[in-house]
């Protein structure tokens, strides 16, 4: 018997079990504990002009549970992940929390309206994001992230 046909049950059930969780994320039908921050980003500051092209590193932020491509222009902050629409949040928007996220120096990245969404990117992505921000660029906020030493 060919390889293929006991991959192929697997295959299927994936693409129906991705399916049908886009068909569930834009109702209330959802579990508590399903992160849906990307759908929430994208609702709240998502950009169709947006491209990984943009992007400062591809893998540099976290969002949620994920992980995003980090970048920036005058108007705002850039997070990209594959397969997810890109948002742009503005500057204006943002709150910068210092502290660390796996031992390395790290901001917080803090909005009215996603307060409950976890958004690091790392401090190593600071100068360049002032040079695209311009005169835009929030600054650092003096809190620092509980539990985190004073940066």
């Amino acid at each position: 018997m060919p390889n293929w046909i006991f991959i192929l049950p697997l295959v299927l059930l994936l693409v129906v079990g991705m399916l049908l969780k886009r068909r569930l994320v834009g109702g209330e039908r959802l579990p508590a504990e399903i992160d849906l921050s990307w759908e929430r980003i994208a609702h709240l500051y998502g950009a169709d002009d947006l491209t990984g092209k943009e992007v400062i590193e591809k893998i540099g932020g976290k969002v949620g549970r994920g992980y995003a491509g980090v970048g920036g222009d005058e108007r705002g902050l850039i997070l990209w992940h594959p397969g997810h629409k890109g948002a742009r949040i503005p500057w204006a928007d943002i709150t910068l929390i210092p502290g660390s996220y796996m031992g390395a120096p790290a901001f917080r990245v803090e909005t009215a309206q996603t307060a409950d969404i976890t958004i690091v990117i790392p401090r190593r992505f600071e100068e360049r994001l002032i040079a695209k921000a311009g005169a835009a660029w929030p600054g650092v906020s003096e809190q620092t992230v509980p539990g985190q030493p004073q940066s």
